[in-house]
Formats: structure tokens, sequence, C-alpha cells
């Protein structure tokens, strides 16, 4: 079994061996007891956080992230986190980005290294990303799938082929807010939901890497990890079981505040 988590931001104000413990804990956390685990991050770098590419520069000086070795794979889009005092709990660390369209639609690309323009038209985007050969992912935000921006994006789905397209979920969303009716949509046409927990630019959020995200048979054992996930996840028939640790409305209220006041 596989536990992936889709939506991972390393912002400056995290560390990042605190980041790679929380998501190895609450990973676990989730894992059913039976299971031998296989966790991966999907990062999603943005300009102001450039967390792949930070991981490899410490791995090629050998340094330390916490009590996790970093090494490289056979891909440039995947590292390995091990911690030798427990080997059977590494984290498989696949490079992405997040990208904003010229409608103010975020995308992300994940499990690639391509470097993809904001400001293009959605669907060009997401062509983009899928031909360089990234998932295309289209994450809910607070907000972000309301008025014109929604009807885009249920207009784009209807109409988008499936294959290497996918919608997100966040960890953000509080316990009492129901899942966006695009996600229905989405699995109609065959577009399934890979969640990721989204950690918000704060002191602290980083604990939450790991604690929203997906289940799924399988495995991605070997120097090629992101070639054979990319092939799990693009299947016929995929069935990815969501979890998620959710925030009640007034922490959900706390964390919004908190972000504005720093903005």
């Amino acid at each position: 079994m596989i536990l992936f988590d889709a939506h991972v931001h390393l912002w400056p104000a995290f560390t990042a061996g605190r980041l790679l413990q929380a998501a190895r804990d609450n990973f676990l956390h989730h894992l059913p007891p039976s299971s031998p685990p296989t966790m991966a991050l999907f990062l999603a770098d943005t300009g102001k956080a450039e967390g792949f590419a930070l991981l490899g520069a410490m791995a090629d000086r050998g340094e330390v992230a916490g009590n996790f070795r970093l090494l490289r794979t056979e891909e440039d889009e995947t590292l390995l986190a091990v911690d030798p005092s427990r080997p059977e709990g590494r984290l498989h660390l696949f490079a992405g980005r997040q990208i904003v369209t010229g409608e103010s639609i975020e995308v992300l690309s994940l499990a690639s290294t391509a470097i993809i323009d904001d400001g293009m038209p959605l669907e060009d985007t997401v062509a983009l990303v899928k031909e360089r050969g990234g998932l295309a992912v289209l994450p809910w935000g607070v907000g972000k799938w309301l008025g014109t921006r929604g009807r885009t994006i249920a207009a784009f789905l209807a109409e988008a082929q499936p294959q290497g397209l996918f919608v997100g979920d966040i960890g953000g969303r509080p316990r009492l807010w129901p899942p966006s009716r695009l996600f229905a949509q989405a699995a109609e046409r065959g577009i399934a939901l890979l969640p990721g927990s989204d950690p918000l630019p704060l002191p602290g959020e980083e604990l939450r890497v790991g604690s929203c995200g997906a289940s799924l048979e399988g495995s991605c054992a070997g120097e090629r990890p992101a070639a054979l996930l990319r092939r799990l996840l693009c299947s016929q028939g995929l069935t990815a079981n969501s979890f998620a640790t959710r925030p009640n409305v007034l922490s959900f209220v706390a964390t919004q505040l908190a972000l504005r006041l720093k903005k």
C-alpha cells in the first residue's frame, strides 16, 4: 500500500526535518497495522517556496534534514528521505509546481521538474503539464472555486480528457464544510481525487503534512518510483481512499485570520 500527500509546500517558515518527521508520523497514524509503509510527498513549489531544489541541494552536499538522510535516485524528479534508525519509514519526495492560470485558477504539475509559466489559459496549462510528463491537478481552495472561476472549472471538467487529470481536496477544509460539488462532477467523468495537506506559509503548518492524502494499493519501490506512481495513478479503475485530519471551525478561522494578517 502507498500513502501519499499530493499537495505539499516547503515554505521558508518551515524546517525540512520537522516537515519530514511530521509527514512520517501523520502517515503512520493513518496506516493500517498490517500494511508495510510506502509513503510519498508530492511537492508543489512556487517562486516563494522552492522546496524540491532546496532538498536536492542538501542531498548533494550530504546534509541531513533532522534525522533524515536525503538521497538522489535515477530520476531527476525524485528524492528519498531515509532515517537510518527507522529505515522502514522512508519517504519518497517528488518534484512539482503550483501554477496560476490566466483565469486565476491554480493547477499543480506533480512528479515533474518542468517549469511552466503562470498566466496561460487553463486548458493550455493542463495540456502543457501533461505534455511535459506531469500529473495535472486542479486543487480546491477556500473561495477559489466560486463565481466565475467555479463556472470556468465546471465547464473545463465537462469537456477535458480524464487521462492524467485530477482534482484535489485540501486538509485545511474544516470538518463542517462539505466537499465541492465539482468533485462529484469530476468523478462522473473518471477524473479522480488526489487530496493533499496544502500547508499555509505560517509557522507550525508543516506539522499538518501527511495528515491529508490518500492510500492506494500498489508499489513504487525501485530506482524509478515517480514513473511507477504516475503509471499507477493514471491506470484505469484507480481507487484511492482519502483520509484527512481536519480542523474545527474555530481553528480554521484563526488560521485564515493569521494568514491575512501576515499579508
